[in-house]
């Protein structure tokens, strides 16, 4: 005869299949406040008491490409059994996304700085090639004003000047 008021103790899995259907049960400690779901183990108790995976250890620590960091999926080979819940399957799969979805905003970030850029640098260059042919145009307008300066100086300090004279024509009649 089951007795239906069960306590679980933190830490320790439910030997029973039974388990599976029970409700969620909280219990108080001196230092923590902790909701425990029948049928699942406490985490952190666990991830104490047991080793890590020395393969699953390995392939962090190590710099080769790996399975795990060419598609940023761990493969089930390397996942730890004790980890193979709903919870971490929905945990992986939402951050996976998670990274997914912050590598495309920091390319879509980036993608649009470096466009802003390259069209920044674009309109300089087009403002260089224009104060260069500026700057051409205004030497050779400064080149062409000493030619007449120095023209005009030596005419004027020539003492003979030839008489010109200018005729005009005559005033073309009017019609009234």
């Amino acid at each position: 005869m089951e007795n239906p008021s069960k306590n679980l103790v933190l830490g320790e899995a439910p030997e029973s299949d039974e388990d599976d259907g029970m409700p969620v049960i909280t219990t108080m400690t001196k230092h923590a406040h902790a909701d425990s779901v029948a049928g699942e183990a406490s985490e952190s108790e666990e991830e104490s008491s047991n080793p890590p995976d020395p393969a699953r250890t390995h392939s962090m620590n190590t710099n080769e490409p790996s399975e795990t960091h060419s598609t940023n999926k761990p493969s089930p080979a390397v996942i730890n059994t004790q980890y193979d819940s709903i919870l971490h399957r929905k945990l992986r799969e939402h951050n996976y996304l998670l990274q997914t979805s912050f590598k495309d905003f920091l390319h879509e970030v980036t993608g649009k700085a470096v466009r802003s850029l390259n069209n920044s640098n674009q309109q300089l260059m087009k403002t260089q090639v224009m104060l260069q042919e500026t700057a051409s145009a205004l030497k050779s307008c400064s080149n062409n004003m000493n030619i007449v300066h120095n023209k005009l100086s030596a005419s004027l300090a020539n003492t003979v000047i030839p008489d010109i004279r200018i005729q005009l024509p005559p005033p073309i009649p009017r019609s009234y």
